[in-house]
């Protein structure tokens, strides 16, 4: 080469250089200089960094997951980041010296769990309702809910938070908790104690104007007792 060895070969593309060839029989042979000699510079690959710690809730889709710079996603960015766990995606890296360095496409992880904002809607409308709720609130009384319902709904609530606290549960198991605990609301307001009093007040109503000279003593008595009652 007429230039140093160390020269640098310059950007991708062609590069034209000076040489010179000299013979092993240089008695008979000219030294022939400036000898053009053309260089095809490929590009070189970058050096990168893949992405690491990406995370995604169902229901997302890849342009919610949000790359460093110079990546982005490879192909449709609509597309869903799919159930709870560690799904891998296609992304290509561009460098910003694009004319001398090639763009690489890498497999890059998303970590997705499961979307909980319904099912934390419904274990706190739930809570609430527990929390609501007095001593005299319980009984077998009229307007009243029974013990067994209290806990029953206590019950739903415990196992929809357990349900919660697990980073690795599937998308189907927090909707079934979910509707599993919104049917538990629901028969626990069906359960509050209403006590027809029609009836019974049908029947005094009819005891009105009856008089004590119709009716043994005894009878006059029993409908007395059960009037006061």
């Amino acid at each position: 080469w007429d230039q140093p060895e160390t020269t640098p070969v310059g950007d991708a593309g062609s590069r034209t250089y000076k040489a010179t060839f000299t013979p092993e029989d240089t008695d008979n042979y000219n030294v022939i200089s400036d000898i053009s000699v053309t260089i095809t510079v490929e590009k070189a690959n970058p050096t990168f960094t893949i992405p690491t710690g990406l995370t995604a809730t169902y229901g997302q889709t890849l342009s919610n997951v949000t790359l460093p710079a110079g990546w982005a996603w490879e192909g449709n960015s609509a597309t869903p980041v799919g159930d709870a766990g560690v799904h891998t995606f296609s992304a290509r890296f561009t460098p910003e010296d694009s004319n001398n360095y090639n763009s690489i496409i890498e497999p890059v992880d998303i970590a997705v769990f499961a979307n909980m904002d319904d099912i934390e809607r419904v274990v706190y409308e739930a809570e609430k309702i527990i929390e609501s709720l007095k001593g005299e609130d319980i009984g077998n009384g009229d307007g009243q809910y029974p013990q067994n319902e209290v806990e029953k709904l206590q019950n739903a609530i415990d196992e929809a938070n357990a349900v919660k606290g697990n980073p690795d549960i599937a998308q189907g198991e927090v909707d079934k908790a979910r509707e599993d605990l919104e049917k538990a609301v629901l028969d626990f307001k069906a359960s509050q104690i209403t006590v027809d009093s029609l009836p019974l007040n049908n029947a005094i109503a009819a005891t009105a104007g009856k008089s004590q000279s119709n009716y043994t003593s005894d009878s006059w008595n029993n409908l007395q007792n059960a009037l006061a009652a």
